[in-house]
């Protein structure tokens, strides 16, 4: 049986993905949508009594929207993402720059909460970001090597998506437009790590001292808010 999904008004958009190495009915929220993972041949009867029986547990878990049109969506910068519902062509999205943010337009057919509707929504603002990031994270990285006295020969934002900070052997530092939607703290952190690469290239014992040095001695407080960190967009 494939994945299908069903919709219920208190939990939302539910996913059923059946798999062969489980034995028993789960569920599981996951990026605000909530997973049930199932043996094959389940019947869907079983499935939704067995939702039933969950839903005292799973509903105070329920993550918040990640998107709600009227909620701005703040960033450190600042910059600031506002959505809108607009007469549009049926399933378009569309973004105009204001002042210190952007509009995103969204035609009124779509429903932000749904899986379709956020990954749009999410792909049209990294797409956007670039020049924000370029605005707002390359001032403060450079004020940052300033006053650690380290030289860097060329600063890049780049479209990465899993790969937030790169530097090359000459001194080139690219870091992730990503960066415009982490709190500014851990944006320092990801500077501060590629800016360590200029001394160490590698992740050795030494390039943890020196990064953990950068950071004040919190680089493993940072790594782990960093891993666990919920981004505000679908990546």
């Amino acid at each position: 049986m494939p994945a299908t999904e069903i919709y219920d008004p208190e939990l939302g958009d539910i996913q059923i993905t059946p798999r062969r190495s489980t034995s028993r009915i789960s569920a599981r929220w996951r990026d605000g949508h909530l997973l049930v993972i199932t043996p094959y041949g389940v019947s869907r009867a079983r499935i939704l009594e067995a939702i039933e029986a969950m839903r005292p547990r799973l509903l105070p878990g329920k993550p918040q929207p990640m998107f709600e049109i009227g909620r701005p969506l703040h960033l450190d910068g600042p910059y600031t993402y506002y959505l809108e519902h607009t007469s549009l062509t049926s399933g378009r999205i569309t973004a105009h720059p204001v002042a210190a943010g952007m509009v995103l337009c969204i035609s009124s057919d779509l429903t932000p909460g749904t899986p379709q509707t956020d990954t749009a929504i999410s792909r049209l603002m990294i797409r956007t970001a670039h020049c924000a990031a370029t605005a707002i994270i390359l001032p403060q990285a450079r004020e940052l090597a300033h006053s650690l006295n380290l030289e860097v020969r060329e600063w890049a934002i780049s479209h990465g998506r899993r790969t937030l900070g790169t530097c090359t052997r000459d001194r080139r530092i690219s870091l992730s437009s990503l960066l415009l939607f982490l709190p500014a703290h851990l944006r320092d952190y990801i500077i501060y790590h590629e800016l360590a690469h200029l001394t160490e290239m590698n992740h050795s014992a030494r390039f943890h001292r020196l990064c953990d040095t950068y950071c004040s001695g919190r680089e493993a407080e940072l790594i782990k808010e960093l891993r666990t960190y919920r981004w505000p967009i679908l990546r």
